[in-house]
């Protein structure tokens, strides 16, 4: 498993890990956007893309950023299709 940064309580970030499974509803991938149900996901370069398109079944895993401005950013660090 991919070693998650550390943060503490003065840090501007909070990560939690994740692992979501559902059908993908939305796959765009030039921004590397995909949408599982109503929740959207952002990929890393790593995360290879090779068959996923909507309607896919996949199990994603990362962790989700929460800035302290803004809304939470799950970001998706392993992929598995089926």
């Amino acid at each position: 498993m991919a070693k998650l940064p550390a943060a503490n309580s003065g840090s501007e970030h909070l990560l939690l890990p994740f692992a979501f499974a559902g059908h993908v509803t939305a796959w765009e991938p030039l921004g590397r956007h995909l949408e599982i149900g109503p929740r959207a996901f952002a990929l890393t370069v790593s995360v290879s893309v090779t068959g996923l398109a909507p309607g896919v079944h996949v199990t994603v895993g990362g962790y989700v950023e929460r800035p302290v401005d803004s809304g939470a950013r799950w970001i998706v660090t392993r992929l598995l299709l089926g």
